[in-house]
Protein backbone atom coordinates (compact mmCIF):
# COMPACT_ATOMS: atom_id res chain seq x y z
CA UNK A 1 0.00 0.00 0.00
CA UNK A 2 0.86 3.58 -0.58
CA UNK A 3 0.49 7.19 -1.39
CA UNK A 4 -0.45 7.56 -5.08
CA UNK A 5 2.23 9.33 -7.17
CA UNK A 6 1.12 9.20 -10.60
CA UNK A 7 -2.95 9.23 -11.55
CA UNK A 8 -3.97 6.79 -14.08
CA UNK A 9 -7.16 6.74 -16.14
CA UNK A 10 -9.93 4.76 -13.98
CA UNK A 11 -12.05 1.78 -15.54
CA UNK A 12 -14.60 2.10 -11.93
CA UNK A 13 -14.97 4.75 -9.81
CA UNK A 14 -17.70 6.11 -7.04
CA UNK A 15 -18.19 7.77 -3.71
CA UNK A 16 -17.71 5.69 -0.55
CA UNK A 17 -17.43 5.53 3.21
CA UNK A 18 -14.18 3.94 3.91
CA UNK A 19 -12.07 2.30 7.30
CA UNK A 20 -8.62 0.92 7.01
CA UNK A 21 -6.83 -1.41 9.59
CA UNK A 22 -8.11 -3.29 12.39
CA UNK A 23 -8.94 -1.59 14.55
CA UNK A 24 -9.25 1.25 12.14
CA UNK A 25 -6.80 3.47 11.70
CA UNK A 26 -8.61 5.92 9.35
CA UNK A 27 -11.98 6.34 7.97
CA UNK A 28 -13.96 8.44 6.61
CA UNK A 29 -15.49 8.99 2.99
CA UNK A 30 -13.84 9.51 0.19
CA UNK A 31 -13.65 8.74 -3.76
CA UNK A 32 -12.85 5.21 -5.00
CA UNK A 33 -11.67 4.46 -8.46
CA UNK A 34 -10.19 1.81 -9.50
CA UNK A 35 -7.76 0.97 -12.70
CA UNK A 36 -5.94 -1.99 -14.50
CA UNK A 37 -3.24 -2.75 -11.67
CA UNK A 38 -4.66 -0.97 -8.07
CA UNK A 39 -7.10 0.54 -6.24
CA UNK A 40 -7.48 4.00 -5.38
CA UNK A 41 -8.54 5.71 -2.35
CA UNK A 42 -9.15 9.81 -2.40
CA UNK A 43 -10.21 10.91 0.96
CA UNK A 44 -12.35 13.77 1.25
CA UNK A 45 -9.23 15.43 3.41
CA UNK A 46 -5.75 14.06 3.05
CA UNK A 47 -3.15 12.29 0.73
CA UNK A 48 -4.58 9.63 -2.00
CA UNK A 49 -4.11 6.22 -1.17
CA UNK A 50 -2.93 3.41 -3.67
CA UNK A 51 -3.26 -0.49 -3.26
CA UNK A 52 -1.64 -2.45 -5.73
CA UNK A 53 -4.03 -5.26 -6.72
CA UNK A 54 -1.15 -7.51 -6.06
CA UNK A 55 -1.34 -6.77 -2.68
CA UNK A 56 -5.32 -7.74 -2.69
CA UNK A 57 -5.46 -11.21 -0.60
CA UNK A 58 -9.15 -12.07 -1.09
CA UNK A 59 -12.05 -10.01 -1.00
CA UNK A 60 -15.30 -10.84 0.76
CA UNK A 61 -18.11 -9.37 0.73
CA UNK A 62 -21.03 -8.82 3.64
CA UNK A 63 -23.93 -6.68 4.10
CA UNK A 64 -23.78 -4.34 1.26
CA UNK A 65 -19.71 -3.61 2.54
CA UNK A 66 -16.36 -5.12 0.65
CA UNK A 67 -13.68 -6.60 2.75
CA UNK A 68 -9.94 -6.50 1.19
CA UNK A 69 -7.72 -8.46 3.26
CA UNK A 70 -4.43 -6.89 2.80
CA UNK A 71 -0.86 -8.10 3.46
CA UNK A 72 -0.49 -6.72 6.77
CA UNK A 73 -3.33 -8.66 7.99
CA UNK A 74 -6.09 -5.42 8.69
CA UNK A 75 -8.51 -4.95 6.23
CA UNK A 76 -9.45 -2.21 3.65
CA UNK A 77 -13.14 -2.29 4.29
CA UNK A 78 -15.60 -0.10 1.57
CA UNK A 79 -19.40 0.32 2.38
CA UNK A 80 -22.42 3.00 1.64
CA UNK A 81 -21.59 1.80 -1.96
CA UNK A 82 -25.09 1.52 -2.72
CA UNK A 83 -26.70 0.55 -5.70
CA UNK A 84 -22.53 0.67 -7.31
CA UNK A 85 -22.38 -2.43 -4.87
CA UNK A 86 -22.18 -5.10 -7.37
CA UNK A 87 -20.85 -3.17 -10.07
CA UNK A 88 -17.62 -2.77 -7.89
CA UNK A 89 -17.75 -6.46 -6.68
CA UNK A 90 -17.79 -6.87 -9.83
CA UNK A 91 -15.15 -4.92 -11.24
CA UNK A 92 -12.59 -5.53 -8.61
CA UNK A 93 -12.78 -9.19 -9.27
CA UNK A 94 -12.58 -8.87 -12.70
CA UNK A 95 -9.23 -5.93 -12.77
CA UNK A 96 -7.41 -8.26 -10.17
CA UNK A 97 -8.34 -11.57 -12.20
CA UNK A 98 -6.85 -9.71 -14.91
CA UNK A 99 -3.54 -8.68 -13.81
CA UNK A 100 -2.98 -12.09 -12.20
CA UNK A 101 -4.03 -13.99 -14.36
CA UNK A 102 -0.62 -12.29 -16.51
CA UNK A 103 1.28 -11.98 -14.04
CA UNK A 104 0.63 -15.84 -13.09
CA UNK A 105 1.89 -16.62 -16.57
CA UNK A 106 -1.52 -18.10 -17.82
CA UNK A 107 -2.55 -15.24 -20.25
CA UNK A 108 -2.34 -17.07 -24.01
CA UNK A 109 -4.45 -16.99 -27.43
CA UNK A 110 -8.35 -17.04 -25.90
CA UNK A 111 -10.71 -19.48 -27.51
CA UNK A 112 -13.65 -18.71 -25.95
CA UNK A 113 -15.01 -17.10 -22.83
CA UNK A 114 -18.13 -15.64 -21.17
CA UNK A 115 -18.96 -18.70 -19.02
CA UNK A 116 -20.43 -18.59 -15.79
CA UNK A 117 -20.94 -21.07 -12.92
CA UNK A 118 -20.00 -22.05 -9.44
CA UNK A 119 -16.99 -23.69 -9.68
CA UNK A 120 -16.03 -26.38 -6.93
CA UNK A 121 -13.19 -28.32 -6.93
CA UNK A 122 -11.56 -31.73 -4.85
CA UNK A 123 -7.82 -32.13 -4.53
CA UNK A 124 -6.22 -35.88 -5.02
CA UNK A 125 -5.98 -35.98 -1.08
CA UNK A 126 -9.88 -35.63 -0.63
CA UNK A 127 -9.73 -31.74 0.17
CA UNK A 128 -13.06 -29.71 -1.09
CA UNK A 129 -12.82 -26.25 -2.21
CA UNK A 130 -15.99 -23.84 -2.81
CA UNK A 131 -14.61 -21.15 -5.02
CA UNK A 132 -18.38 -19.50 -5.67
CA UNK A 133 -19.90 -18.33 -8.69
CA UNK A 134 -16.77 -17.96 -11.21
CA UNK A 135 -15.91 -17.02 -14.52
CA UNK A 136 -14.36 -19.63 -17.20
CA UNK A 137 -12.61 -19.17 -20.19
CA UNK A 138 -11.32 -21.51 -22.86
CA UNK A 139 -7.64 -21.02 -23.98
CA UNK A 140 -5.50 -22.96 -26.16
CA UNK A 141 -3.97 -25.09 -23.85
CA UNK A 142 -6.21 -25.29 -21.20
CA UNK A 143 -9.22 -23.82 -18.63
CA UNK A 144 -9.35 -20.87 -16.70
CA UNK A 145 -11.32 -20.50 -13.63
CA UNK A 146 -11.51 -16.92 -12.84
CA UNK A 147 -13.12 -16.85 -8.93
CA UNK A 148 -14.79 -13.97 -7.40
CA UNK A 149 -12.50 -13.81 -4.31
CA UNK A 150 -9.05 -15.75 -5.00
CA UNK A 151 -6.72 -15.98 -7.41
CA UNK A 152 -6.51 -17.53 -11.02
CA UNK A 153 -6.57 -21.37 -11.28
CA UNK A 154 -5.75 -22.92 -14.54
CA UNK A 155 -6.51 -26.02 -15.54
CA UNK A 156 -4.52 -27.71 -18.47
CA UNK A 157 -6.33 -30.08 -21.33
CA UNK A 158 -3.41 -32.36 -20.87
CA UNK A 159 -4.32 -33.28 -17.29
CA UNK A 160 -8.16 -34.36 -18.36
CA UNK A 161 -9.03 -37.65 -18.13
CA UNK A 162 -12.98 -37.69 -18.02
CA UNK A 163 -15.26 -35.21 -18.52
CA UNK A 164 -18.63 -36.29 -17.56
CA UNK A 165 -22.16 -34.50 -17.14
CA UNK A 166 -24.46 -34.46 -14.41
CA UNK A 167 -27.38 -33.29 -13.26
CA UNK A 168 -27.09 -29.57 -14.18
CA UNK A 169 -23.72 -29.84 -13.21
CA UNK A 170 -20.47 -30.83 -15.35
CA UNK A 171 -17.79 -32.82 -13.36
CA UNK A 172 -14.14 -32.99 -14.83
CA UNK A 173 -11.69 -35.57 -13.48
CA UNK A 174 -7.37 -35.15 -14.12
CA UNK A 175 -4.42 -37.09 -14.19
CA UNK A 176 -3.15 -35.23 -10.92
CA UNK A 177 -6.11 -36.78 -8.85
CA UNK A 178 -7.98 -33.24 -8.59
CA UNK A 179 -12.25 -33.17 -9.61
CA UNK A 180 -13.81 -30.18 -10.54
CA UNK A 181 -17.51 -29.58 -10.47
CA UNK A 182 -19.05 -26.61 -12.48
CA UNK A 183 -22.79 -25.83 -11.69
CA UNK A 184 -25.40 -23.43 -11.99
CA UNK A 185 -24.71 -22.70 -15.18
CA UNK A 186 -28.54 -23.06 -16.48
CA UNK A 187 -28.52 -23.18 -20.59
CA UNK A 188 -25.12 -22.72 -20.87
CA UNK A 189 -23.84 -26.29 -19.48
CA UNK A 190 -24.01 -27.70 -23.02
CA UNK A 191 -22.35 -25.02 -24.79
CA UNK A 192 -19.63 -25.44 -22.04
CA UNK A 193 -19.57 -28.81 -22.43
CA UNK A 194 -19.20 -28.53 -26.36
CA UNK A 195 -16.57 -25.59 -26.40
CA UNK A 196 -14.48 -27.59 -24.00
CA UNK A 197 -14.28 -30.43 -25.75
CA UNK A 198 -13.53 -28.05 -28.90
CA UNK A 199 -10.27 -26.88 -27.58
CA UNK A 200 -9.23 -29.90 -26.10
CA UNK A 201 -9.93 -31.77 -29.73
CA UNK A 202 -8.03 -29.01 -31.60
CA UNK A 203 -5.00 -29.22 -28.97
CA UNK A 204 -4.50 -32.80 -29.96
CA UNK A 205 -4.87 -31.88 -34.07
CA UNK A 206 -2.45 -29.19 -33.25
CA UNK A 207 0.06 -31.89 -30.93
CA UNK A 208 -0.67 -34.52 -34.21
CA UNK A 209 -0.23 -32.24 -36.53
CA UNK A 210 3.11 -30.56 -34.97
CA UNK A 211 4.61 -34.42 -34.65
CA UNK A 212 3.62 -35.25 -38.06
CA UNK A 213 6.22 -32.34 -39.18
CA UNK A 214 8.60 -33.95 -36.94
CA UNK A 215 8.23 -37.83 -38.24
CA UNK A 216 6.61 -36.99 -41.41
CA UNK A 217 7.44 -41.53 -42.77
CA UNK A 218 5.79 -42.21 -39.09
CA UNK A 219 2.33 -44.16 -39.62
CA UNK A 220 -0.75 -42.13 -38.79
CA UNK A 221 -1.81 -44.64 -35.62
CA UNK A 222 1.50 -44.12 -34.38
CA UNK A 223 1.36 -40.28 -34.19
CA UNK A 224 -2.00 -40.26 -33.18
CA UNK A 225 -0.65 -42.74 -30.12
CA UNK A 226 2.64 -40.83 -29.41
CA UNK A 227 0.90 -37.44 -29.75
CA UNK A 228 -0.82 -38.38 -26.19
CA UNK A 229 2.24 -40.14 -24.69
CA UNK A 230 3.80 -36.13 -25.78
CA UNK A 231 0.46 -34.20 -25.42
CA UNK A 232 1.12 -30.41 -24.62
CA UNK A 233 4.75 -30.50 -24.55
CA UNK A 234 5.10 -33.12 -22.08
CA UNK A 235 8.38 -34.91 -22.28
CA UNK A 236 9.05 -38.75 -23.19
CA UNK A 237 11.82 -41.29 -22.63
CA UNK A 238 13.09 -42.96 -25.15
CA UNK A 239 11.76 -46.28 -23.20
CA UNK A 240 8.30 -44.64 -24.01
CA UNK A 241 8.64 -43.74 -27.36
CA UNK A 242 10.17 -46.87 -28.76
CA UNK A 243 7.59 -48.78 -26.60
CA UNK A 244 5.02 -47.31 -29.21
CA UNK A 245 7.65 -47.47 -31.95
CA UNK A 246 10.83 -47.67 -32.61
CA UNK A 247 10.99 -45.96 -35.81
CA UNK A 248 9.45 -43.17 -33.92
CA UNK A 249 12.20 -42.50 -31.98
CA UNK A 250 14.69 -42.61 -34.72
CA UNK A 251 12.81 -39.92 -36.91
CA UNK A 252 12.67 -37.83 -33.75
CA UNK A 253 16.16 -38.30 -33.09
CA UNK A 254 17.28 -37.78 -36.53
CA UNK A 255 15.09 -34.64 -36.30
CA UNK A 256 16.86 -33.55 -33.16
CA UNK A 257 19.93 -33.85 -34.51
CA UNK A 258 19.28 -31.70 -37.82
CA UNK A 259 17.78 -29.01 -35.69
CA UNK A 260 21.01 -29.05 -33.53
CA UNK A 261 23.86 -27.20 -34.85
CA UNK A 262 26.05 -26.66 -31.65
CA UNK A 263 25.85 -31.04 -31.05
CA UNK A 264 24.22 -29.99 -27.45
CA UNK A 265 21.89 -32.90 -28.42
CA UNK A 266 24.45 -36.15 -29.26
CA UNK A 267 26.91 -34.86 -26.31
CA UNK A 268 23.90 -34.95 -23.74
CA UNK A 269 22.98 -38.30 -25.18
CA UNK A 270 26.67 -39.49 -24.48
CA UNK A 271 26.41 -38.63 -20.69
CA UNK A 272 23.21 -39.56 -19.91
CA UNK A 273 22.07 -42.69 -18.87
CA UNK A 274 20.91 -45.11 -21.80
CA UNK A 275 17.24 -44.69 -22.86
CA UNK A 276 16.51 -42.10 -20.26
CA UNK A 277 17.10 -39.07 -22.50
CA UNK A 278 13.52 -37.67 -22.92
CA UNK A 279 12.19 -35.62 -25.63
CA UNK A 280 9.19 -33.15 -26.04
CA UNK A 281 7.70 -30.74 -28.67
CA UNK A 282 5.59 -27.83 -28.17
CA UNK A 283 4.97 -24.86 -30.39
CA UNK A 284 6.22 -21.86 -29.49
CA UNK A 285 4.13 -18.87 -27.24
CA UNK A 286 4.37 -16.77 -30.67
CA UNK A 287 2.62 -19.66 -32.35
CA UNK A 288 3.51 -19.30 -36.03
CA UNK A 289 5.70 -16.62 -35.18
CA UNK A 290 8.14 -18.64 -32.89
CA UNK A 291 7.60 -22.69 -34.55
CA UNK A 292 8.37 -25.44 -32.59
CA UNK A 293 10.75 -25.52 -29.32
CA UNK A 294 11.97 -29.12 -28.98
CA UNK A 295 12.81 -29.65 -25.85
CA UNK A 296 15.77 -32.14 -24.37
CA UNK A 297 15.66 -33.58 -20.37
CA UNK A 298 18.77 -35.47 -19.51
CA UNK A 299 19.49 -37.11 -16.44
CA UNK A 300 23.32 -37.20 -15.78
CA UNK A 301 24.56 -39.49 -12.85
CA UNK A 302 26.48 -42.06 -11.95
CA UNK A 303 27.18 -45.27 -9.49
CA UNK A 304 30.51 -43.15 -8.26
CA UNK A 305 29.03 -39.80 -6.57
CA UNK A 306 32.34 -38.59 -6.91
CA UNK A 307 31.76 -38.49 -10.59
CA UNK A 308 30.57 -34.94 -12.10
CA UNK A 309 26.55 -35.49 -12.09
CA UNK A 310 23.57 -35.36 -10.01
CA UNK A 311 21.89 -33.10 -12.77
CA UNK A 312 18.88 -32.93 -14.64
CA UNK A 313 19.71 -30.74 -17.91
CA UNK A 314 17.11 -28.86 -19.67
CA UNK A 315 17.93 -28.09 -23.80
CA UNK A 316 15.84 -26.65 -26.15
CA UNK A 317 17.18 -27.38 -29.56
CA UNK A 318 14.57 -25.40 -32.06
CA UNK A 319 12.11 -22.39 -31.68
CA UNK A 320 12.91 -18.86 -30.63
CA UNK A 321 14.34 -20.10 -27.23
CA UNK A 322 17.23 -22.32 -29.11
CA UNK A 323 21.12 -21.99 -28.89
CA UNK A 324 21.23 -19.55 -25.98
CA UNK A 325 21.85 -21.54 -23.15
CA UNK A 326 21.75 -25.27 -21.13
CA UNK A 327 20.17 -25.28 -17.58
CA UNK A 328 20.96 -27.54 -15.15
CA UNK A 329 19.41 -28.47 -11.94
CA UNK A 330 20.24 -31.26 -8.90
CA UNK A 331 18.86 -34.32 -9.01
CA UNK A 332 18.57 -34.71 -5.26
CA UNK A 333 19.72 -32.71 -2.14
CA UNK A 334 24.17 -33.04 -3.04
CA UNK A 335 24.16 -34.47 0.66
CA UNK A 336 22.13 -37.27 -0.05
CA UNK A 337 23.81 -37.75 -3.45
CA UNK A 338 27.38 -37.74 -1.82
CA UNK A 339 26.64 -40.28 0.38
CA UNK A 340 26.18 -42.98 -1.73
CA UNK A 341 22.95 -44.76 -2.84
CA UNK A 342 22.23 -47.67 -5.15
CA UNK A 343 21.88 -47.30 -8.79
CA UNK A 344 18.39 -48.47 -9.07
CA UNK A 345 17.77 -45.76 -6.11
CA UNK A 346 19.18 -42.70 -8.03
CA UNK A 347 17.52 -43.70 -11.32
CA UNK A 348 13.92 -43.48 -9.17
CA UNK A 349 14.93 -39.82 -8.60
CA UNK A 350 16.00 -39.25 -11.69
CA UNK A 351 12.36 -39.46 -12.79
CA UNK A 352 11.26 -38.03 -10.07
CA UNK A 353 13.28 -35.29 -10.86
CA UNK A 354 12.45 -34.80 -14.61
CA UNK A 355 8.72 -35.17 -13.73
CA UNK A 356 8.77 -32.42 -11.13
CA UNK A 357 10.64 -30.06 -13.46
CA UNK A 358 8.68 -30.96 -16.60
CA UNK A 359 5.58 -29.88 -14.15
CA UNK A 360 7.54 -26.36 -13.48
CA UNK A 361 7.80 -25.87 -17.24
CA UNK A 362 4.06 -26.58 -17.47
CA UNK A 363 2.85 -24.23 -15.30
CA UNK A 364 5.05 -21.31 -16.62
CA UNK A 365 4.21 -22.27 -20.21
CA UNK A 366 7.58 -23.37 -20.94
CA UNK A 367 9.36 -19.64 -19.96
CA UNK A 368 13.08 -20.29 -18.64
CA UNK A 369 13.13 -16.47 -17.47
CA UNK A 370 11.20 -17.60 -14.18
CA UNK A 371 13.69 -20.41 -13.45
CA UNK A 372 16.61 -19.10 -13.61
CA UNK A 373 16.48 -15.67 -12.76
CA UNK A 374 18.12 -14.06 -9.30
CA UNK A 375 16.12 -13.12 -6.30
CA UNK A 376 17.60 -9.65 -7.30
CA UNK A 377 16.37 -9.58 -10.71
CA UNK A 378 12.86 -10.23 -9.68
CA UNK A 379 12.61 -6.94 -8.06
CA UNK A 380 13.45 -5.28 -11.25
CA UNK A 381 9.96 -3.93 -13.24
CA UNK A 382 11.00 -5.80 -16.48
CA UNK A 383 10.67 -9.24 -14.16
CA UNK A 384 7.93 -8.16 -11.75
CA UNK A 385 5.08 -11.10 -13.14
CA UNK A 386 7.55 -13.69 -12.90
CA UNK A 387 8.47 -12.40 -9.40
CA UNK A 388 4.39 -12.81 -8.76
CA UNK A 389 4.52 -16.33 -10.29
CA UNK A 390 7.55 -17.26 -7.84
CA UNK A 391 6.03 -16.59 -4.72
CA UNK A 392 2.16 -18.48 -5.90
CA UNK A 393 3.55 -21.57 -7.74
CA UNK A 394 5.15 -24.08 -5.63
CA UNK A 395 6.30 -26.23 -8.65
CA UNK A 396 8.53 -23.14 -9.54
CA UNK A 397 9.55 -22.78 -5.95
CA UNK A 398 10.68 -26.44 -6.05
CA UNK A 399 12.52 -26.38 -9.78
CA UNK A 400 14.16 -23.19 -8.32
CA UNK A 401 15.60 -24.35 -5.54
CA UNK A 402 16.84 -26.99 -7.69
CA UNK A 403 18.65 -24.78 -10.09
CA UNK A 404 22.56 -25.10 -10.43
CA UNK A 405 23.12 -22.64 -13.26
CA UNK A 406 23.46 -22.47 -17.11
CA UNK A 407 26.21 -22.54 -19.58
CA UNK A 408 25.56 -20.36 -22.37
CA UNK A 409 26.13 -21.32 -25.94
CA UNK A 410 29.57 -19.37 -27.19
CA UNK A 411 31.05 -22.14 -28.49
CA UNK A 412 30.95 -26.15 -28.63
CA UNK A 413 34.15 -26.63 -26.76
CA UNK A 414 33.93 -24.00 -24.84
CA UNK A 415 30.32 -25.23 -24.10
CA UNK A 416 31.28 -28.60 -23.55
CA UNK A 417 34.25 -27.65 -20.89
CA UNK A 418 31.81 -25.67 -19.10
CA UNK A 419 29.36 -28.73 -18.76
CA UNK A 420 31.99 -30.75 -17.18
CA UNK A 421 32.52 -28.21 -15.07
CA UNK A 422 29.16 -27.23 -13.76
CA UNK A 423 28.76 -31.25 -13.39
CA UNK A 424 32.05 -31.06 -11.42
CA UNK A 425 31.02 -28.41 -9.35
CA UNK A 426 27.46 -29.72 -8.69
CA UNK A 427 29.46 -32.76 -6.82
CA UNK A 428 32.36 -31.02 -4.47
CA UNK A 429 29.83 -28.14 -2.85
CA UNK A 430 27.81 -29.16 -0.11
CA UNK A 431 25.66 -26.33 -0.02
CA UNK A 432 22.86 -27.10 -1.34
CA UNK A 433 22.36 -23.18 -2.53
CA UNK A 434 25.46 -22.90 -4.03
CA UNK A 435 24.93 -21.95 -7.77
CA UNK A 436 27.51 -21.91 -10.56
CA UNK A 437 28.11 -19.60 -12.83
CA UNK A 438 30.73 -19.01 -15.40
CA UNK A 439 32.60 -15.89 -13.49
CA UNK A 440 32.31 -18.50 -10.35
CA UNK A 441 33.75 -21.76 -12.24
CA UNK A 442 34.85 -25.14 -9.91
CA UNK A 443 37.96 -24.55 -8.07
Amino acid sequence: MAREETPSKPVFETSVHYLLGEPASESGEGQLRLDSEAIILSPLMGTPIRVSLRDVLDVSRGDYSLAIRLPSGGPLVLTQLGYRYEDCLRELAARRGELLLGDLLMDEKLVEGGFRGEAARTSSGGASEELGPSELRLYETGLVVLPPNGEPVRLRYATVLEVRPEEYALRIGTSEGESWTFSKMGPRQAAFQRALGGAMAALVQRDEALLKDMAPHADPLVIRRAARLMADGRAASQADVEAVSPDLWRELAARVSACDDFGCYAHLKELARPGRLRLGFKRGLMGEVTGEVIWILAPLFSSDPSAPGNAVALEAVAGDVAGKATYFFKLMDRRRYAGGLSLPQIETEAERAMDALADALAAVNFRREPLYLSEQALLRPEYRRYGFAVERIAALRSARSAFVGRVLHRDPEQWKRDVETILRFNVTRDDETARWSASTPDD
